[in-house]
């Protein structure tokens, strides 16, 4: 598990310093799930904290909790429940960074090292 970074919020429409930062993390695990039943895993833990997912949710609105699959074992997956790798995760820094602490020689699959991502990401992360 990484230490906790934070960052501020981001919506559709781009960062919003007006909503609370938000806190980041990232966790290496070793299962023996595939991603969907992982998937769903991952969504129960966020229900079970009061995420709300429901059909008048905003989308990418404040949420309690959000928990990401960014790459599964460099599997490539692109339909209506999940996309692997995370598609927007090579863009920002509070996924990299965080990441880089954990294993600092991980790889992206389809977007290379994730040192090179993160000199790259221009987003704000602060360790807290």
């Amino acid at each position: 598990m990484s230490p906790i970074y934070e960052s501020a919020a981001i919506k559709l429409d781009g960062v919003d310093r007006d909503a609370p930062a938000y806190l980041n993390g990232v966790a290496l695990l070793d299962i023996l799930l595939d991603p969907y039943d992982l998937l769903d895993r991952l969504n129960e833990i966020e229900a079970a904290h009061g995420r709300d997912r429901g059909p008048d949710a905003e989308r990418w609105g404040d949420r309690t909790l959000d928990l990401d699959l960014i790459d599964v074992d460099g599997i490539e997956l692109d339909d209506e429940r999940l996309t692997l790798p995370h598609p927007r995760a090579w863009q920002r820094a509070f996924v990299l960074q965080p990441w880089l602490d954990v294993d600092p020689d991980a790889r992206l699959t389809g977007r290379g090292r994730v040192a090179d991502l993160r000199s790259a990401a221009t987003d704000a992360v602060v360790r807290r």
